[in-house]
C-alpha cells in the first residue's frame, strides 16, 4: 500500500466495529493480479464522504485515495452488486443505532 497523507477523521467514516462487519463483503483482490494499492476502508470512507456531503468526485479531500480510484471502485461495486450489499449493511447498522437512541 502506498504512503498517504495523515487522514483526518470525518463524520462519515466507519468506526472499527462497522468496518469489521463490512470488510467481509468486499471482494478479494484478483488472484495473480497486482496487490491493492489502497486500503479498502479508506475507499469506503471516501465513498461515504461523497454520499454524505454531495460533493463532486473531484472534490473528495486529498487525504483519501485519488478520486478516480474511489470512483472506479464505486462504479465496479455498483455494477457487480457489492455496493448494494454494503449499502444494505450500512443502513442496517444505522437503523440499529437509531433504535438504541430511541429506547
Amino acid at each position: 500500500m502506498t504512503a498517504r497523507l495523515e487522514k483526518k477523521k470525518y463524520q462519515s467514516d466507519l468506526n472499527p466495529k462497522q468496518w469489521e462487519i463490512l470488510k467481509s463483503l468486499i471482494p478479494q483482490a484478483k488472484h495473480g493480479g497486482r496487490p491493492r494499492k489502497h486500503n479498502m476502508k479508506d475507499i469506503i470512507d471516501a465513498i461515504l464522504y461523497k454520499v454524505k456531503t454531495g460533493c463532486q468526485w473531484a472534490q473528495i479531500p486529498n487525504d483519501f485515495p485519488p478520486c478516480k480510484t474511489v470512483f472506479d471502485y464505486f462504479r465496479k461495486w455498483s455494477l457487480d452488486g457489492t455496493w448494494e450489499k454494503l449499502h444494505n449493511e450500512i443502513r442496517g447498522i444505522a437503523r440499529k443505532k437509531n433504535e438504541k437512541r430511541a429506547a
